[in-house]
């Protein structure tokens, strides 16, 4: 075990050193399914030197070994610096998973991006993947939300993370980029017209034929009739109102939008009448 524990710690470091060498940087995303992570993930496409990875994974999955070698012979010697964009696997909420993912991004310097979501949104999305009505299941949204903020408590005072709201990420790319280049320094390629035009910016990196694109339904620019659709159907409003008002998950979503800044959209909404 202890062998096998060094093993891996020599490989990591060999793999960062390498990656220093050629400039390389490492950003991963987290947040729950359904709440913009595919999309944020390939909304990297609109800045400079971005190196997408296509699969999900975690932060020490990829890149491996050979995967780094082939980043560095291509990107040495690179004055100005690249980032490889990584996004969670499924299981990434898992205790186990979250204290090495916190100890990696640490010893690392992994720039960590979590993305969050309305969950009256969330919890009524359907998936083309899934036969559920809807994907999200309530307790797999509260081990989510409850991760990542382990993991910000964790690296509480480690200053490459940052949070960001779906719905900011639609309705204002533009704040958006500005947020990304001041927390991680990247920058918009100078023939991208903004963050928002996603299927433009993945076409010309060449990236639009993926199957981890069918995780978005289609690859469409960013749309912000997305957001509050559950509204607009009154069996994903009555559900709405069943957790808000007379579920066990009531509490959790009540301080999710307090903490996230949504708490006024839910008292003006009609539609939800909380009981708040």
């Amino acid at each position: 075990m202890i062998a096998s524990r060094m093993k891996i710690k020599i490989k990591n470091d060999l793999k960062h050193r390498l990656l220093n060498l050629a400039n390389i940087r490492h950003l991963h995303i987290v947040g729950c399914s359904r709440s913009g992570t595919t999309m944020l993930h390939y909304s990297f496409a609109a800045f400079q030197n971005t190196l997408l990875f296509n699969k999900e994974t975690t932060p020490w999955g990829y890149p491996g070994i050979s995967d780094t070698a082939q980043l560095f012979i291509d990107n040495f010697p690179n004055r100005a610096p690249a980032f490889v964009v990584t996004k969670r696997p499924r299981g990434w909420y898992l205790e186990a998973c979250l204290h090495r993912l916190a100890g990696y991004v640490q010893k690392y310097n992994v720039f960590l991006l979590n993305i969050v979501r309305d969950p009256r949104d969330v919890l009524t999305s359907s998936h083309s993947l899934s036969p559920s009505a809807y994907y999200v299941d309530p307790d797999f949204w509260r081990s989510s939300i409850a991760a990542a903020e382990f993991l910000f408590q964790k690296l509480q005072d480690y200053p490459y993370k940052l949070t960001v709201r779906f719905e900011d990420v639609v309705r204002h790319p533009d704040v958006v980029e500005n947020r990304f280049q001041e927390c991680f320094g990247l920058i918009k390629k100078p023939q991208v017209k903004s963050m928002a035009r996603l299927r433009e910016n993945v076409e010309l990196c060449g990236l639009a034929d993926n199957k981890m694109i069918d995780y978005m339904h289609k690859l469409r620019d960013f749309d912000a009739s997305a957001i509050g659709k559950w509204q607009h159907d009154p069996a994903k409003a009555e559900y709405v109102s069943f957790l808000l008002n007379h579920s066990i998950y009531r509490y959790d979503l009540i301080d999710f939008f307090e903490k996230y800044g949504y708490i006024d959209d839910v008292l003006n909404s009609v539609k939800c009448n909380a009981k708040l």
